[in-house]
Parts: C-alpha cells; structure tokens; sequence
C-alpha cells in the first residue's frame, strides 16, 4: 500500500501487516502522517528505497499520550 497524503487526519492507530510506503512523486506536496500509535505487527513502513531516494519531505507525528504504556514485543 502507498501512503500518498499531504496531510493525513489523526489516526486513533495504524497497524501494519504487510508494506507501508510513502509515495515518491518530487512534485508532490510533502507527505504528513499524524497518529495516536502506530504499530508494525508483520510488516514494514518504507520511505524512499534503497536504490531511489525519497524526492519529498516526510513527517510522522505521533499524537498520543506520553503517560501511556507502551508495547515492546
């Protein structure tokens, strides 16, 4: 899946199973992904690759409250 937002509304989580990346178009606004948690169970978030550099500005924001537990696993 391709995140391709220039601003995104505040997800209350995100949870990646597969291939999150952040699409690559230089003329494109830059990309802003806003989230209370986001959690990566069997996946994995990308942005730009190994061999083709990332053209924009990308932002995560995480929204959620300090004070709450995290989950390591």
């Amino acid at each position: 899946m391709e995140f391709d937002l220039a601003d995104s509304p505040i997800f209350n989580e995100i949870e990646i199973n597969g291939c999150l990346n952040f699409r690559n178009n230089k003329d494109a606004p830059d990309l802003n992904l806003n989230a209370k948690k986001i959690l990566i169970r069997g996946g994995e978030l990308y942005i730009g690759k190994k061999d083709e550099r990332f053209e924009n500005k990308a932002t995560i924001t995480l929204h959620g409250d300090r004070n709450e537990p995290t989950i390591a696993v």
